[in-house]
């Protein structure tokens, strides 16, 4: 009866500690698996991340790249700008009328010793046709009326700066004369050592302005004085109109461009049947 207990005891304990073993071996087995699937995951993840993180450099080497290409198009924009603002503010400085004056040929007679003589009007007046100085009638002999100026060429670059007073040449109207008079014997225009109306633009003159104006003479006489202000050619110049006729009118404009002229603006009425 005891061998039999025994034997049943033996048996139940061989089938516990097998279904202890079967345990084990299971969890033994989820466990290795679950631990090589999270292994795995973590490798993936590790591989992904890897991956990410390659995009990334490369994104941020291409974005450095292309921030350098903006900077460099940036600069050349901004070189650019100034190019056509330079440009621009030449042209137009080029275009400017700084001195403009109304001719008018208000009459015409013969003297009593039988030489042609010619009643001239002279304003200075803005690009607008408003007049900035005190009309001046002169009597010049011949049809053909001279009007000598000196002028003062600044360099280039002050032009093209636009550097105030700088950016355009400077006349003075010294005389008005006739085809048959001396230069010498012309009617003075401008007042040596004073500026002239048509650049003050509405203000008082700078200080430089005024230095300027009140020694243009040494100026033009002096090569090494006007150097020294940035002046390239101070020089006299005389432009003349013949064939002129009463009633005729004029437009004399210094421009930066092309120096001093002198315009026929209007045509001389038709005489009266």
């Amino acid at each position: 009866m005891l061998k039999a207990v025994d034997s049943t005891t033996n048996l139940v304990r061989a089938v516990v500690a097998l279904v202890v073993v079967g345990i084990l071996g299971a969890g033994g087995w989820l466990g290795y698996d679950a631990w090589h699937d999270h292994k795995y995951a973590l490798q993936e993840r590790d591989a992904k991340l890897a991956e990410l993180t390659r995009d990334l450099d490369g994104m941020k080497i291409d974005l450095a790249k292309k921030q350098k290409e903006i900077e460099r198009l940036g600069v050349e924009n901004q070189q650019l700008k100034v190019e056509v603002e330079r440009l621009a503010t030449a042209n137009r400085l080029l275009k400017v009328d700084r001195r403009v004056a109304r001719l008018e040929v208000l009459d015409q007679f013969t003297s009593d010793d039988g030489k042609l003589m010619s009643k001239i009007l002279f304003v200075e007046t803005d690009d607008d046709k408003r007049q900035l100085t005190r009309p001046q009638e002169f009597l010049i002999e011949g049809d053909a009326v001279y009007i000598d100026a000196w002028v003062a060429k600044f360099r280039d670059e002050y032009v093209e700066k636009g550097v105030p007073l700088k950016d355009a040449s400077l006349y003075l109207f010294r005389t008005i004369y006739g085809k048959n008079q001396a230069p010498a014997d012309g009617f003075p225009l401008d007042d040596a050592g004073k500026q002239p109306l048509g650049y003050r633009y509405g203000r008082d003159p700078s200080p430089l302005e005024q230095e300027i104006w009140a020694n243009f003479w040494t100026y033009a006489n002096d090569r090494e004085k006007a150097e020294s202000i940035g002046l390239r050619a101070p020089h006299g110049q005389a432009n003349y109109v013949e064939k002129i006729k009463k009633g005729m009118v004029y437009r004399v404009q210094a421009r930066a461009s092309d120096g001093l002229t002198i315009v026929a603006e209007d045509k001389p009425a038709k005489p009266a049947l």
